[in-house]
This record gives C-alpha cells, structure tokens and sequence, in this order.
C-alpha cells in the first residue's frame, strides 16, 4: 500500500513547530519564526529582519562583522 504525500506548501502550512524543505529557496524553513536554515553552511536566514545568524548556546547570534558575513552563501529569496 502506498503512502499519500504532501506538497511542500502543505507540509509548510501543518508544520509550525519544525523547519521543513522549502523548495524555492532550496533551505529549510520555519514557519513560526520566519528562519530560512542553511544546514551546510549552518547559518540561519530571518526573513522578518533580513538579517543572517548562527545558533550558539540555545540562542540565535547575529553575523556582523565583515568575515562573518562574507562566508554566508548568498540566496536571494523571494516570497
């Protein structure tokens, strides 16, 4: 017996609570944060503030300098 599947959006509009592969952006994404994840590069991505982060010690940590930033895989995203 075969096992029915969801989209990508349905599995985007049931999952709140995991990130879930976001096949535009080709990253993981979160809806109720609004985080895209970038699991080989591990940086996170907010959409709500357009800015890049890293997950240190249970809390999401800004890119700011320079070096940081500039290892950051550029994506263009669009929604």
């Amino acid at each position: 017996m075969e096992r029915a599947t969801k989209s990508g959006s349905e599995e985007l509009q049931d999952s709140h609570c995991s990130f879930v592969w976001d096949e535009k952006s080709r990253l993981y994404f979160h809806s109720s944060s609004g985080f895209y994840l970038d699991p080989v590069a591990d940086w996170y991505y907010s959409s709500r503030d357009g800015s890049y982060y890293k997950f240190e010690n249970g809390s999401y940590v800004l890119l700011q300098s320079n070096e940081q930033v500039k290892n950051v895989r550029c994506v263009v995203i669009s929604c």
